[in-house]
This record gives C-alpha cells, sequence and structure tokens, in this order.
C-alpha cells in the first residue's frame, strides 16, 4: 500500500516540504485531485482502525464463549478469531488461551497443533512455552521436560495456574528431572508464588510436611494479596493439622519495621569456625549491630557458637554428607526473606569481610542506605601473608594493622549485599544482575594466615561432599598450600597505588549470561601485591 496522501505518484499538498518515500516528482495541479486525496486519506485512516476492532471483537466473542460448555459454537468462534488476524498471526495471548481451552474439553491432539505453531511464531513466549510443555507432559512424552526446561533461559516468569498445572503434569512424566527444574526454576525466581506452591505439593506428595510447609510460607510471604494469603495460611493449617505440626499464624505474617530505622543484617553460615567467627562477629557487629548478625549453625561442635555475644544462631543438623547446592539454596531463600524485616541484606562466608571505603562511608549501613541499585558487587581482594617475614595474627591489632598486602582475584567480586532478592549462583559468585563496582570491597581472610590456613584444612579436608569433585579447594595437601600460596609471596612486589580499573576492565570484557540469566566472567584475572591504605587498617 502506498502511504497516505501519497497515490500513483503524487506528492502530497501537505506540508508542501515534505517528501515521499516512492521518490514523488509531481505536484497535483488540479482542485478536484486534492479531494480525491482527501477522501483516500480517510478511507486508509478507517481501514486502519477498522482491521483491530474487528480483530478485538472476534477475540471477545471467543473469550465469552470459553467461559460456557458449549463447546462447538466456542470452537467456531475460535477459527472465525483465528482467521480475522492479518496473515493468520493473532496475539500471543490468544494463543494462550486457545490451549487451554482445547485442553479444558480434552482436545489434546489440537491443543498440541496450536502450541506447536505459537512457539514457532513466538519461540520466546513463556506463555506458550507453558502451554506446550503442559500438552506434551499431557501426553506423556519425555519431550515435556525439556520443552519446560526452556524457562530456565526466557523472562520473566508469568504466574498463574497454567505454571502449577504444567509442572504438576511433568511431575507424572518424569519426578526426578521435575523437581530439578522446579528447584533450578526456585532458584532463579526466588520470589515467585507460583514455584513456592508447586514446590509444597512436590513435598506433601512425598510426605514431606514439614517442607511442604515451609514453602507455604515462603508463598506467604511473596504476595501481599488478602484472599491469597487466607488460602495459603489455610493450606498451612491444614497440612499442620495432618503432620501433627504446630501452627503459628504469627510466624507466617510478613514482618514490618516499627519504625523508620534503616536496617542490615549479616548472614553467615558456619562449621566449627573457631578462629574466623569471632573476626567475623566482631566486624559485622560493628556495622551493622550484633542483634543484626544471623549465624546459621551447621552442626558445629567445638564451643565456637556458644557465646555469641547477642548474635542469633539457628541451629542446623549436621548431615553425613554436605551439600553445596542445598547450602546455596536455603541460604538464598533465608538472605531474600530477611528482606521482609531489614532494608538490606548482607551475606558472606566466615572468612570474608564486606568493607565500604571508610573515606567515603561509615560503615555498612550507610553505604547500603545511600544504594540504589537491587545488589551491591564488591571487589574482591585476598589477604596474603608471608610467613618469612610476619608472624601469625594476634587479637592484639586489627588484622589490617598485621597483614597490609592484598591481591586482586575475580573469584572474589561477588554480590553480597542485597536490596532486592536475587537469585545467587555458582558459590554466590554469580546473580541475574550485571556487576558494576564502586566503594565496596570484599577482604578474603582465607591466605591471611598460613598456621591457621593449615589448621581449618584439616577440618575441612575431611568433609564428605555429596558430589563427586566438589570442595577439591578445601582439601588440599600441605605441602601444595604453604609452596603454592604462601612461599611465593615474599619474591613478589608491593605496588601502593589502590587502583583496580585494569583489572576491573579485565574481569568486565569476559563477562557473559549464562543459560540461567546470572552473570559471570569467563577471564579470570588477578593483580600483584597491594598496599592497604592506611584509612582501611583500623576496619577489622
Amino acid at each position: 500500500m502506498l502511504p497516505i496522501g501519497c497515490h500513483y505518484g503524487y506528492r502530497a499538498p501537505w506540508p508542501p516540504q515534505s517528501q515521499c518515500q516512492h521518490s514523488c516528482r509531481r505536484r497535483p495541479q488540479h482542485p478536484g485531485l486534492w479531494i480525491f486525496l482527501a477522501i483516500y486519506t480517510g478511507d486508509c485512516i478507517r481501514m486502519a482502525w477498522s482491521t483491530p476492532k474487528k480483530i478485538t471483537q472476534e477475540f471477545e466473542n471467543f473469550r465469552n464463549l470459553r467461559k460456557t460448555d458449549d463447546y462447538s459454537a466456542t470452537l467456531q468462534a475460535l477459527n472465525e478469531a483465528k482467521a480475522s488476524y492479518p496473515d493468520g498471526k493473532p496475539i500471543v495471548e490468544f494463543f494462550a488461551e486457545a490451549v487451554d481451552y482445547l485442553i479444558k474439553f480434552g482436545s489434546i491432539d489440537e491443543a498440541e497443533i496450536l502450541a506447536v505453531d505459537g512457539t514457532s511464531l513466538w519461540p520466546n513466549s513463556t506463555l506458550l512455552i507453558i502451554r506446550l510443555g503442559r500438552v506434551y507432559a499431557l501426553q506423556r512424552k519425555e519431550s515435556a521436560i525439556s520443552v519446560l526446561r526452556e524457562l530456565l533461559r526466557v523472562s520473566p516468569l508469568p504466574e498463574g495456574l497454567s505454571l502449577e498445572a504444567a509442572l504438576i503434569e511433568a511431575y507424572r512424566v518424569d519426578r526426578v528431572a521435575a523437581i530439578q527444574l522446579v528447584s533450578d526454576l526456585s532458584a532463579l525466581y526466588p520470589k515467585s508464588l507460583s514455584l513456592a506452591k508447586i514446590n509444597a505439593t512436590y513435598c506433601n506428595w512425598k510426605r514431606d510436611y514439614r517442607g511442604a510447609v515451609d514453602h507455604l510460607k515462603h508463598a506467604l510471604f511473596t504476595t501481599k494479596d488478602p484472599k491469597k494469603r487466607d488460602s495459603l495460611i489455610a493450606k498451612i493449617e491444614a497440612i499442620s493439622s495432618k503432620a501433627g505440626l504446630p501452627f503459628d499464624f504469627e510466624l507466617h505474617t510478613a514482618g514490618l519495621r516499627s519504625d523508620d530505622s534503616f536496617t542490615v543484617a549479616a548472614l553467615t553460615m558456619v562449621y566449627n569456625e573457631k578462629f574466623n567467627l569471632p573476626i567475623w562477629l566482631g566486624h559485622y557487629g560493628r556495622q551493622v549491630g550484633i542483634h543484626n548478625c544471623i549465624i546459621l549453625d551447621h552442626g558445629s561442635d567445638d564451643g565456637s557458637t556458644d557465646d555469641l555475644g547477642g548474635a542469633n544462631r539457628v541451629r542446623l543438623p549436621r548431615g553425613r554428607l554436605f551439600d553445596e547446592r542445598a547450602r546455596m539454596r536455603l541460604i538464598n531463600n533465608f538472605a531474600n526473606d530477611l528482606l521482609q524485616y531489614y532494608d538490606a541484606v548482607v551475606y558472606s562466608d566466615c572468612d570474608e569481610m564486606l568493607v565500604a571505603d571508610p573515606g567515603l562511608y561509615t560503615n555498612l549501613v550507610d553505604y547500603a542506605h545511600k544504594l540504589k541499585r537491587p545488589v551491591a558487587y564488591a571487589i574482591g581482594l585476598n589477604i596474603r601473608h608471608d610467613p618469612t617475614s610476619e608472624p601469625p595474627l594476634t587479637n592484639e591489632q586489627p588484622i589490617l594493622r598485621q597483614r597490609t598486602r592484598v591481591q586482586f582475584v575475580t573469584p572474589m567480586c561477588k554480590p553480597l549485599l542485597l536490596r532486592k532478592p536475587i537469585s545467587w549462583g555458582g558459590g554466590f559468585h554469580a546473580c541475574e544482575h550485571p556487576p558494576e563496582f564502586d566503594d565496596l570491597y570484599l577482604f578474603h581472610l582465607r591466605m591471611a594466615d598460613m598456621d591457621q590456613a593449615l589448621k581449618r584444612m584439616a577440618i575441612t579436608r575431611n568433609i564428605q561432599f555429596a558430589r563427586d569433585g566438589a570442595g577439591a579447594h578445601q582439601r588440599r595437601p600441605d605441602d601444595d598450600v604453604i609452596t603454592g600460596t604462601y612461599m611465593n609471596v615474599q619474591n613478589m612486589g608491593v605496588i601502593e597505588k589502590w587502583d583496580f580499573t585494569k583489572h576491573l576492565a579485565k574481569h568486565m570484557d569476559g563477562m557473559k549470561q549464562s543459560t540461567t540469566g546470572r552473570y559471570k566472567s569467563e577471564t579470570p584475572a588477578r593483580s600483584g601485591m597491594i598496599r592497604v591504605p592506611e584509612r582501611f587498617r583500623e576496619v577489622f
């Protein structure tokens, strides 16, 4: 169709300076032609408006009949709605609703055809991926799981009954694969109400009633809809009653602060951390307040968690095998849920000290209060020890008085301070938000003292991991630790300039987004030894 105001090679009379895209050069010379062009233009406008109106009418007719049990009339309306769209391409929502309707009446083969057509037109539509996966699951096809796994690469994930129905039916096709899929999705979308409910359903089927209640509690925290909250509370009460579990409504109510003060929680998980835990408590107690420090105690039996000086302890039973993925899921959910009560949450391992530049910020609370991003990445630094010239660490001085050399390393550039819920991956090294760096630093103590490192290695070397190959860095031989980590420090020069610009640039050049949507650098970078500035020396 020629553009409005252009016909048979003539240029529109207004505006006089306009140029037609068809390179018209002649002007209309007769007033009658102007009238013709005006009528033609009006017809074009009416055509442009009439087609969407017809589309909307046909679609609404289908939607109205879909609510009835008149299958033949609804099917006719469905075909009329499809035919009314230009080139046979209706909107995504139309395809999704039509598939749902065909499933409702058991027309699974027709639903498959429609779902396949829809995903071919919109391969990144989560609505249609869910429908196709559900159709395949109803047909007991193994491809249902692989189709639904596509949800890991597209976003955002929609909420609703269709997602729940698809995952319930996928569970009947391949129980193990479905559980893993929902686990992976939950890590990517920790605030999803639908996934929390489906996790609860899975647990209920396995008679893991406590797990079902925990997932329903999580669902309760993700919604403010009174009706949904009432429904979830009723389910929690029913399952608790059936399983003989205590039911306390107050535990399921999202926390509300009683004042306008800005609060930050500091969270860690420990096992027999007699050396590092006092340092962690001292640092974060000063930064956020000791009563805002939370220790997940994974079965410590060395007395290190008996007296935490006012910090909070959550006891966790220690199993025979250590599952890093289970640990990460627990901490991810715990940290995200703490945001119901706190303005920001810091998670760090017990040998990691997060520090906002003391020349610019009073403490981590000051930094978090000024942070506008959902998560803050830290510049990662390993504190290095030269045992040939530096004595073992003592409690008589701050650590950064005793150890003044650090080394930039990309694996420690971690997203550890949250203002909004996120989905961690890869040992808390990655999340779905791209990295931005400013004045936040992460000081890692693993290499800060050779004697303590060897003692810690003696503990972690005996931990049995659930996955083969996991935790290799925690089972290194002593000779390898001594020669590979400490004896080479004396030969490394020290740079006095506190500038990580070029190292961060290299780190960012290798940044890629994985299939799970998380950002991870594929370009390892490390610096030489860099001197810690004087302003940091008293922080911890």
